[in-house]
């Protein structure tokens, strides 16, 4: 068991040598085992790694940690999902990569946040809420509200019209993960005959295994 007074050096190299493990299970398993607070805070500073493979294994591990939290801690967790929504507002005067998926996986472990906090990742692609202009943030978010729509479509159900708009975006791989949330909340149009034959790939890259894939819509 790992000491719980370790700095926050000491913990984010301690987080960087489970993450570097070969299978994502053991780095689930040994970030489990790690006080909950302590893992979760830094593995938010690895969500923005330049290595994708260990951006996304902290974005998913992350995710998990903030549910699991929320069951044993709620109101903490709510504190780390309103703190991350935070940075991205204005205000924060922060750009903090990687937060939109972080919170779409935190959504998708546990209902209750869902319950409180999707209509939030949702209002990221609302143009007069707080769309975000940055492209990769946007498209962090679409790729959230699909997470979501994977395991509870209702909670998103109001993107349904701005998707639709985000699939002849420009940006391929935002139009793709919109095309796939569409799909996942069998709306009437996925935007396949739009969106994707106008340039968006009709497969998204995603983490399965502890690795990167691409996968068929």
């Amino acid at each position: 068991m790992v000491e719980e007074h370790l700095s926050r050096r000491g913990w984010r190299a301690e987080v960087d040598r489970v993450l570097r493990r070969d299978r994502f299970g053991e780095v689930l398993s040994e970030l489990e085992q790690l006080p909950r607070r302590s893992a979760i805070n830094a593995l938010l500073g690895r969500i923005v790694h330049s290595d994708e493979r260990t951006r996304w294994r902290a974005i998913k591990a992350g995710g998990i940690l903030i549910g699991k939290f929320a069951d044993e801690d709620p109101e903490a967790a709510r504190v780390m999902v309103r703190r991350l929504l935070w940075n991205l507002t204005e205000e924060s005067g922060t750009c903090h990569w990687g937060a939109t998926e972080l919170i779409g996986e935190a959504l998708s472990r546990h209902s209750g946040l869902a319950r409180e906090f999707a209509h939030m990742l949702v209002s990221f692609i609302v143009p007069w809420g707080n769309h975000l202009e940055h492209k990769p943030l946007l498209r962090g978010a679409v790729w959230g509200i699909a997470r979501l729509a994977e395991v509870d479509p209702e909670k998103i159900r109001d993107a349904e019209p701005f998707l639709r708009d985000m699939v002849e975006s420009g940006d391929p791989e935002t139009g793709a993960f919109a095309a796939r949330a569409l799909a996942l909340m069998d709306a009437e149009s996925t935007g396949r005959d739009s969106g994707l034959n106008s340039g968006a790939p009709d497969t998204v890259l995603v983490f399965r295994d502890g690795g990167l894939e691409r996968r068929p819509l």
